[in-house]
């Protein structure tokens, strides 16, 4: 079985700590969904794949969401995600493995993942983690690529270079 990718690019931390920081800088389609979900600082949220925690510092300039946990794998954005955003409570690892350990039964009112569970090659695993941090009446906001080809979840015969 193939584990998920560790990225350690220091080019997510450099795109991703000046990119999708501010509200106005997320997909105007992210921007309606997540106009719709009522947040505001009663409201706790997981982000999953958060690289240096930009939607957390957006949900807060826009709705005032102060309850933010981002999980991200890359210990380098990680480590700037703690920076811009000292009040969030960061983690670095994998999903799977947080799963089990740090965020084992927490539960949120939205978890998102965008661009991040579909990019790993435990998809089923990483779907059914973040629907499992998700409260009962709460949502899971989640992008994912589409495809009508083989191999989306087969490294040999779908890779994307990012390391």
């Amino acid at each position: 079985m193939n584990r998920n990718i560790a990225y350690q690019t220091e080019q997510l931390v450099r795109y991703f700590s000046r990119n999708r920081v501010t509200w106005p800088q997320f997909y105007e389609s992210e921007r309606v969904i997540i106009d719709g979900l009522s947040l505001d600082a009663r409201r706790s949220v997981l982000d999953i794949g958060c690289g240096c925690g930009g939607l957390g510092l957006a949900l807060n300039e826009r709705h005032g969401v102060v309850s933010y946990t981002g999980v991200e794998i890359n210990p380098l954005a990680a480590g700037a995600a703690r920076g811009m955003n000292p009040r969030a409570e960061i983690l670095c690892g994998d999903i799977l493995q947080l799963n089990r350990a740090e965020l084992r039964g927490r539960r949120f009112d939205v978890v998102f993942s965008l661009s991040c569970v579909d990019w790993n090659v435990q998809f089923a695993d990483m779907l059914a983690a973040a629907w499992s941090h998700v409260v009962s009446g709460g949502y899971l906001v989640a992008t994912f690529r589409l495809s009508d080809r083989r191999g989306c979840i087969d490294m040999t015969q779908s890779y994307q270079y990012i390391n």
